[in-house]
């Protein structure tokens, strides 16, 4: 619930921040990383200067195991918000520069059963993650005539994580009186992996009347 709360105020103040943002360029795209996570972007700003939001960062993953009786569901979602430069290095291509803030949360569940000679057991653990995180964006921009972009970009990134564990252990002689454990730990993350390595492509639009003036910027 409070890991809601904050993603839910992180895109309220977001939309806020961007409604008083200057310029007339639009873009809004899809972008995925390498690891298959999808996520909305939207920027604002001049065609040279933009600031950026993306939202609904959603990468998930459902396994059963009907052998080994265990079970894995996950998913994750967050929002990021920064600033970009690009500098022109052809007509058509641009280097990207930039640097983002983003709040993330990741939730993990686990169920397994076990056999330990006559006793059968049953656990199921459940991990939540939220984390924070400051990225640099460095990457490249292809304008495809006036409207459409095609963009590859790497994000290192540093976050503080935030963790909690829950794990449930139910034993068959004694299912009324399950063992309970509870931890909380907190990580430091930095560097990058294929989940800072995105592909993607957007849409701009432009306000016909002030696109000369937006061009110059």
């Amino acid at each position: 619930m409070k890991t809601n709360l904050l993603l839910l105020l992180f895109l309220i103040s977001s939309t806020t921040f961007y409604a008083q943002i200057e310029g007339d360029a639009h873009e809004l795209g899809l972008m995925a990383s390498l690891s298959k996570n999808i996520s909305v972007v939207y920027k604002k700003g001049t065609t040279k200067n933009l600031f950026r939001m993306s939202a609904l960062f959603v990468g998930g993953n459902n396994r059963f195991d009907i052998n080994e009786n265990q079970s894995v569901h996950s998913f994750s979602i967050g929002a990021t918000l920064g600033y970009e430069r690009r500098i022109p290095i052809f007509k058509t291509l641009y280097a990207v520069l930039g640097i983002e803030g983003g709040l993330y949360y990741t939730g993990n569940f686990e169920w397994e059963k076990e056999f330990l000679s006559s006793t059968e057991l049953e656990r199921t653990t459940s991990t939540n993650s939220i984390t924070p995180t400051i990225n640099a964006v460095l990457g490249l921009n292809y304008a495809l005539k006036d409207h459409w972009l095609f963009f590859a970009e790497v994000t290192p990134s540093f976050g503080i994580g935030y963790n909690i564990t829950n794990t449930r252990t139910v034993y068959n002689i004694i299912p009324d009186n399950p063992f309970d454990e509870k931890r909380e730990n907190i990580n430091l993350n930095y560097g990058f992996n294929m989940n800072h390595v995105r592909l993607g492509i957007a849409y701009r639009f432009v306000a016909e009347g002030r696109k000369k003036k937006g061009q110059e910027s």
